[in-house]
């Protein structure tokens, strides 16, 4: 980042905390911890400061890939060279090539990222879970595809706006308006337009453009055991580490009780422990685009005046040492989507 485009940021930092602080006459018992400036930010960030991979918003966005119940997300694919299909029932993920150590699940005929393979074991993703399975059970390419016209067709999915249902294609006469975020059946598949099958108004044609093709599938769950330590490599951390692990769990869960800041904490480990992640604790939390205290620079102000950390930011950061994660996740924010705990939800 350059020093003219961190001082703007800077300065724009400053602004929305003296619009937010300041009624008239600014006290300084306001200024505490700055959360409701976190706050603020937060408002302004797009998907990438949240901490969610390009390939992963299409899994956790609104539009993309709407959460279900039991796992179940509506996921746009529009390539299939590194996807793949779950076959032969379900499939335990391993924590390594050559672990014996089952970490989670994939339900028969999921679609999955793949993002290795040999002969043997595949490297794959879906959601926040990645692991190896046996390359056996795992249909590729247009293999996966043809599988995936058979038991996941292709959908249309509505995205926040009014979408228009038409009677025809010539008249373009409004029959109905969809309902917002939802999925319909395709019928037909025209140039521009689709006609899909809706519960109370036959089978309206809707514009391509207007919606998205997706396709229902599921999400690998992991397993959830009592010691961790059995899935989780054991991390050795300096005590520069453990300071600057402090300050991002102060930065980030200040205000929360102490099960937020271990959470917090957990999410950090997850982290290095997974292969989407670089393996250190500085790299993991200055990686480019993830934590927004980072990116504002009051991450950095922390570090430089330590002492103001407190003392429960240093004990979440020994209980997760200790072997005490709490959370299987990957991401957080507070979008209202996954586990919240705190004022984060973790998924």
């Amino acid at each position: 980042m350059t020093r003219l485009r961190y001082a703007k940021q800077k300065m724009l930092f400053v602004f929305v905390a003296a619009v937010i602080l300041c009624g008239g006459v600014c006290h300084a018992a306001e200024f505490k911890d700055l959360r409701a400036v976190k706050q603020e930010a937060w408002k302004h960030c797009e998907w990438n400061a949240w901490g969610i991979p390009a390939e992963q918003q299409e899994v956790h966005g609104e539009v993309d890939g709407a959460v279900r119940e039991g796992g179940e997300i509506y996921l746009s694919v529009t390539q299939w060279e590194d996807k793949g299909i779950s076959k032969g029932g379900e499939l335990p993920i391993f924590g390594s090539k050559t672990s014996d150590i089952v970490i989670g699940t994939l339900k028969e005929e999921t679609i999955v990222s793949v993002l290795e393979q040999d002969k043997d074991k595949a490297l794959i993703q879906s959601g926040y879970v990645s692991g190896y399975v046996e390359s056996s059970r795992l249909l590729r390419g247009e293999q996966a595809r043809e599988q995936a016209d058979k038991v996941c067709p292709e959908q249309v999915i509505t995205d926040g706006t009014k979408t228009e249902g038409y009677r025809s294609v010539e008249e373009k006469e409004v029959l109905c308006y969809l309902q917002q975020r939802h999925s319909y059946d395709i019928i037909e598949k025209m140039s521009g337009w689709y006609r899909i099958s809706t519960e109370y108004f036959g089978n309206p044609y809707v514009k391509s453009s207007g919606v998205k093709l997706v396709r229902k599938t599921r999400l690998a769950s992991l397993n959830h055991v009592q010691d961790t330590a059995e899935i989780y490599r054991e991390i050795e951390v300096s005590e520069a580490e453990r300071e600057c692990l402090a300050a991002i769990v102060w930065c980030e869960a200040g205000n929360d009780p102490f099960d937020g800041q271990v959470a917090v904490a957990s999410t950090v480990f997850n982290r290095i422990d997974s292969s989407l992640f670089p393996d250190t604790v500085e790299s993991v939390i200055r990686q480019r685009g993830q934590f927004i205290p980072v990116q504002t620079g009051w991450y950095d102000e922390v570090m430089r005046d330590p002492a103001v950390i407190p003392v429960s930011c240093f004990e979440a950061v020994d209980y997760v040492l200790q072997g005490n994660r709490t959370v299987d996740t990957l991401y957080f924010n507070q979008a209202g989507v996954g586990k919240e705990i705190g004022s984060h939800w973790f998924y």
